[in-house]
C-alpha cells in the first residue's frame, strides 16, 4: 500500500525529474526533436513535443535510482523526495547560462575538471544550432553534420561527466560575497563563478504588420517553419549568411522564393551565393526594403520599396522569414558587466568580463567571428579560466 500512497507518487515524481520539477510542471516551447528523449522534465501527460514522453518519464526514473544505494529503503527515498521538493537547491562552483555550443563545450571543461556544475538552457540544449539544418564548416564531418545531430551528441558527452542541465533564462546575477545569485523565474541558485553564454536572437524589422503576423505567415526559423509552406511563394528578408542559407534551405517546400535586400551585393559567404545564384526558385530583389506586411488571417501580401528610386510595389506571398541582425541576450548583464554599445559583453582574451567571478563565451560577447568553432573555443578558455578563479579563491 505504501506504493500507492500519494506521497510516495509525489517521491517517485520528483526523483524522475530532477531539481526544480515542481517549479516547472509543462513543457511550451514545442522543439523537442522527435525520436530522441525529452529535454525539459515535463510531466509525462503535459508535454507536447510527441516524443513518447511517458517512456522518458520512468526511463529518466529508473536511471535516477540506478545511482542509488542497494540499501536505499523506503524512507530514504521520502527523503530524498522530501529534498527535491522543499529544501533549497544545493550551491555549485560553476553556473551556466545558456546550451548553445559554447555553453556546452564550458560546461564538459568543468564536468571533466570535477567542478559541480549546472547548465541552465531556456530551450533544447544546443541552443539555436539546433535549427540548423546543415553544418558544413565545423572541422571532422566532411559530409556536414545537422544541428541536432551535433547538440544531442554534445549534450551526450556533458551528461557523462555528471554535468546537471535544467531548463530556465537567467533573469538576474546577484553578487553575495564572493560568489554570484543566479535566478530564473523559477528559482535562484548560488555560485562561485558564473559564466555567461546566452547567445542572441533575431532582430525584429520593425515594420507594420509584423508583429501582428508572427506566428501567422512571419518567421524567423526556417527549419521550424518551413515545413508549413509546402508549394507556396514566400520571401526571405536579408543579405547575410544566415538569409542566404534558410533560403536555400527553403528551396525544399517553396515553390519560388523572394530574397529581399536592401543592398547591390549579397554579404553571405561567397559558396552561399554561388549556389543562390544557381538555384531557379530563388529570385533576388536588389536595394529593396519591405515596408508593410499585409494580410487577414495570415500573411498575403509585403509591400516593397526601392531604395534608390523609392518605387514601392505589392507582391503575393504565403510568408516571409526575416534574418535582418541579431541581438545579444544580455539584458540581465546591464550594470552588472561591461557591455558595448549593442549589448555585447566586453572580454579579456581569458573570457573574463569586467565583474570578478563572471567569464563570457561564444555569440554574446564583442569578437569579429561568430561561428560554431569560435563559441567551442570560447567555451573552453571560460571554463579553464572559471577553474583558475575558484581555485584562487581558496
Amino acid at each position: 500500500l505504501i506504493f500507492c500512497t500519494p506521497l510516495f507518487q509525489i517521491a517517485i515524481t520528483a526523483l524522475a525529474e530532477g531539481p526544480g520539477m515542481n517549479r516547472k510542471k509543462s513543457c511550451t516551447c514545442y522543439t523537442c526533436i522527435p525520436g530522441s528523449a525529452c529535454q525539459f522534465r515535463s510531466a509525462p501527460d503535459s508535454h507536447k513535443g510527441g516524443v513518447l514522453p511517458r517512456s522518458v518519464y520512468f526511463a529518466r526514473l529508473e536511471f535516477r535510482l540506478i545511482d542509488f544505494p542497494p540499501t536505499y529503503g523506503i524512507l530514504d527515498l521520502y527523503r530524498r523526495a522530501w529534498e527535491e521538493i522543499f529544501m533549497e537547491r544545493k550551491d555549485y562552483e560553476v553556473v551556466i547560462a545558456g546550451g548553445g555550443p559554447a555553453g556546452l563545450t564550458a560546461a564538459l571543461y568543468a564536468g571533466r575538471s570535477k567542478l559541480r556544475t549546472l547548465l541552465l538552457e531556456k530551450m533544447a540544449p544546443g541552443g539555436q544550432i539546433v535549427n540548423t539544418f546543415l553544418m558544413e564548416n565545423y572541422p571532422g564531418f566532411p559530409d556536414g553534420i545537422s544541428g541536432a545531430e551535433f547538440s544531442t551528441a554534445m549534450e551526450k558527452q556533458v551528461r557523462k561527466f555528471g554535468v546537471e542541465i535544467c531548463l530556465g533564462e537567467v533573469s538576474k546575477l546577484i553578487p553575495e560575497g564572493k560568489n554570484w545569485a543566479v535566478r530564473t523565474e523559477d528559482g535562484e541558485w548560488k555560485s562561485q563563478a558564473v559564466i555567461v553564454a546566452t547567445g542572441l536572437e533575431a532582430k525584429k524589422l520593425g515594420v507594420p504588420g509584423e508583429a501582428e503576423m508572427m506566428g501567422r505567415g512571419v518567421s524567423y526559423c526556417a527549419t521550424c517553419d518551413g515545413p508549413f509552406f509546402q508549394d507556396a511563394e514566400i520571401a526571405v528578408v536579408g543579405g547575410g549568411d544566415s538569409a542566404v542559407h534558410e533560403a536555400l534551405y527553403l528551396t525544399r517546400f517553396a515553390s519560388r522564393i523572394t530574397l529581399v535586400h536592401r543592398r547591390d551585393a549579397l554579404r553571405a559567404e561567397k559558396i552561399l551565393q554561388e549556389r543562390a545564384f544557381r538555384n531557379e526558385k530563388i529570385e533576388i530583389q536588389w536595394d529593396t526594403v519591405v515596408t508593410k506586411v499585409l494580410g487577414e488571417s495570415g500573411v498575403e501580401e509585403l509591400e516593397l520599396k526601392n531604395v534608390k528610386s523609392l518605387q514601392t510595389r505589392m507582391i503575393k506571398v504565403r510568408g516571409v522569414f526575416f534574418y535582418v541582425g541579431l541581438i545579444p541576450h544580455t539584458e540581465f548583464l546591464e550594470g552588472v558587466v561591461e557591455l558595448d554599445e549593442e549589448g555585447y559583453v566586453l572580454t579579456d582574451e581569458n573570457m573574463a568580463t569586467s565583474a570578478s567571478g563572471i567569464f563570457a563565451a561564444g555569440d554574446v560577447r564583442q569578437k569579429r567571428v561568430r561561428q560554431v568553432a569560435t563559441a567551442v573555443g570560447d567555451g573552453a578558455m571560460a571554463a579553464v579560466a572559471a577553474e583558475r578563479y575558484i581555485e584562487s579563491q581558496g
